[in-house]
């Protein structure tokens, strides 16, 4: 492989330092957002976004570990992050209907 460097640094040096960057600033990002949703107890959106993180992770995990069945599932990506965006989106709605049934 061919490394090219910069200033003493290479080019995968870099790709791991803006790794790195983009995982730091997004838990500076998701921290005071974690503290929002628990402040106001919406649990079942802390539910929703853990379980869609562990869905993802056994997904791409997946991807990775059966070789044969990568094409297959990076294909199906798109599919996958809508019918995550569905099943947030039903849940919104029923969330709406219990808060205003409750209400009425």
């Amino acid at each position: 492989m061919f490394y090219v460097t910069f200033f003493g640094i290479s080019d995968i040096d870099l790709v791991y330092s803006f790794i790195f960057l983009g995982i730091l600033a997004s838990y500076f990002i998701m921290k005071p957002l974690i503290n929002i949703i628990l402040t106001l107890q919406l649990r079942r959106l802390l539910h929703y976004i853990l379980s869609s993180l562990l869905f993802f992770t056994c997904y791409f995990g997946a991807g990775l570990w059966l070789k044969d069945w990568q094409d297959i599932i990076f294909g199906q990506l798109k599919f996958t992050f809508q019918l995550v965006a569905l099943f947030g989106g039903i849940l919104l709605i029923l969330y709406i209907f219990r808060e205003i049934s409750r209400r009425v």
